[in-house]
């Protein structure tokens, strides 16, 4: 998945790294495998890291990206 982003041009934010190296557990439910509590937090925490690096390549691609024209009302 990161090499496709890379290749597209798009920023790709890896937790991977956090979720094995904390001790938070359960990260996510074993019935459907969605995250639990701690593991949303875990991943936040990741995001928020990851966001307020000094010279985020997220941080400038979401502004570019904003800057989209509007369209025109219909």
């Amino acid at each position: 998945l990161a090499a496709f982003a890379k290749a597209q041009d798009v920023p790709f934010l890896n937790a991977y790294d956090d979720f094995r190296s904390t001790r938070v557990r359960p990260l996510y439910y074993q019935l459907d495998g969605h995250l639990t509590p701690q593991g949303h937090a875990v991943l936040a925490d990741s995001i928020v890291r990851q966001l307020s690096a000094p010279g985020s390549p997220t941080v400038a691609w979401l502004k570019l990206t904003s800057r989209r024209p509007s369209r025109p009302a219909s």
